[in-house]
């Protein structure tokens, strides 16, 4: 069941939901007031994780478990996976940008 390629038209699989929680609970946790860590470098941290490893990450689960399933490697195919990219921007422009909003109500 876990290992199940994407539907069409939903883009997401259970490992994308696995990794959109756990970027919610990290996300949560770094927006902290407690936490006494450098806030550039969370940024950072926030911004390469949201733009480029979280989707890259997503589109090679995706691929490897269409492939595993249907057994090819077709590019044409697998050509809705680069759609993830752009979903996933827009899920971490919400996220820093929520978590923005919550720092900023608290002071």
């Amino acid at each position: 069941m876990f290992n199940e390629p994407s539907e069409p038209l939903t883009y997401f699989n259970y490992y994308d939901i696995l990794i959109l929680i756990v970027l919610v609970c990290m996300f949560s946790f770094f927006t902290n007031d407690r936490i006494k860590v450098d806030r550039i470098i969370i940024r950072v941290i926030k911004v390469a994780l949201v733009f480029l490893i979280i989707p890259i990450l997503s589109m090679g689960i995706e691929i490897q478990l269409a492939v595993n399933k249907f057994g090819i490697d077709d590019s044409f195919t697998l050509l809705y996976t680069y759609l993830k990219v752009p979903i996933w921007w827009f899920l971490g422009i919400f996220l820093i940008s929520y978590g923005s909003f919550i720092n900023n109500r608290k002071k």
